[in-house]
């Protein structure tokens, strides 16, 4: 069976590469007649980091070609199917589907996040598109309510979980060190931050609070970025803005690396879904910063405390921060329990290509 992959891949953007990666382990793990081939802002480094053959997304003669060639059309996993980043980007990803199905290919829409749709236009087109396509698996339960809220006519829908709870951690402490953070008495707190420009918060905000964290709980600030070309900047700001040393994973991981550092983590504070969601898998208690409803979701499936970026009050995140050190042991629990569940759910997007492509 070949299956043609599209998302936000070859942009730089760590979840998303996690959600590949995933992709790859699962499909790779069950059926190992399974071909993948992705569409890519970037093949070359898709290629190379992820050994799978990879195509120019932006070309579209190849695209087509690679629609033709392919048995069937997976879109996804990640948040595509919105219109908060731009219509653009949702008239693209909604083509695509509608393209595949024009010629005569089983779509399946994995382990998705769907919405914010703002306007009523797209929401319209959205209903549309998705009463085409074969097998849809959402990956929250926001995305499942409001999917049913549509009363999409025809396919099937699944409420599972993100692809990348397949993953497992591997041993973190050699690479720690390889970024130049040594783990000592010192409390080690990963920060994840993305651009603040929609939220409207100031960094001095963040950077009161990333001291505050600091001194209170006696710990070293990690910042995490996981889209560097826009993190990066944001970090460089906050840190500037800092009395308390800190430092910043400066090289790029690739996934399965940075979750292997987060495992050495006594605590992550984060707005990034996925520097969440790696969090949760190597069992570090974590807060997280919601400025989009992903987040909150996500922290409320695994019974962590979360946070509006609009009506962040530093002092009580410290005080919420102090609460999950000291029970560090039952969060692990907890998140082991929540995990069982999560990770069932994630493997049941793979399970279900055999199902979709006999019907």
């Amino acid at each position: 069976m070949k299956i043609l992959v599209s998302g936000y891949y070859g942009f730089g953007n760590l979840g998303d590469e996690a959600i590949l990666a995933s992709i790859i382990e699962g499909f790779g793990g069950y059926d190992k007649e399974i071909k993948l081939t992705v569409l890519s802002q970037n093949p070359e480094q898709t290629s190379s980091c992820h050994c799978i053959p990879a195509i120019n997304r932006n070309k579209v003669r190849e695209t087509i070609k690679a629609l033709r060639d392919c048995d069937v059309f997976l879109s996804g996993g990640g948040g595509l199917l919105q219109d908060k980043t731009s219509s653009r980007s949702l008239l693209y990803y909604l083509g695509l589907i509608r393209l595949a199905k024009l010629l005569g290919k089983k779509v399946y829409v994995f382990a998705q996040g769907i919405g914010p749709i703002k306007s009523r236009v797209n929401q319209l087109l959205l209903k549309n598109t998705l009463e085409k396509v074969d097998l849809i698996t959402v990956r929250d339960n926001n995305s499942f309510i409001y999917l049913n809220q549509l009363k999409l006519k025809n396919p099937k829908i699944l409420n599972t979980a993100d692809a990348t709870f397949i993953l497992e951690p591997e041993e973190g402490q050699p690479l720690l060190e390889q970024a130049g953070i040594k783990k000592n008495k010192q409390r080690l707190i990963g920060f994840s931050l993305r651009n603040l420009t929609k939220a409207k918060l100031p960094v001095e905000t963040l950077a009161g609070l990333a001291d505050n964290l600091a001194e209170t709980l006696q710990a070293k600030i990690i910042f995490i970025p996981c889209q560097r070309s826009t993190d990066i900047e944001v970090i460089n700001q906050v840190m500037n803005k800092m009395t308390s040393s800190a430092a910043v994973i400066s090289r790029e991981y690739r996934p399965r690396e940075l979750l292997a550092i987060i495992t050495q983590l006594d605590l992550v504070v984060g707005m990034r879904l996925h520097c969440l969601i790696f969090s949760a898998l190597a069992r570090v208690p974590a807060i997280g910063l919601a400025y989009d409803p992903k987040v909150t979701s996500f922290m409320e499936e695994v019974s962590l405390p979360c946070f509006e970026i609009k009506d962040l009050v530093p002092t009580e995140i410290v005080l919420t921060a102090k609460e999950l050190l000291d029970n560090s042991v039952g969060i692990k629990q907890s998140l082991d329990f929540s995990l069982r569940k999560l990770q069932a759910k994630a493997r049941l997007n793979f399970g279900m290509i055999e199902l979709m492509a006999n019907n």
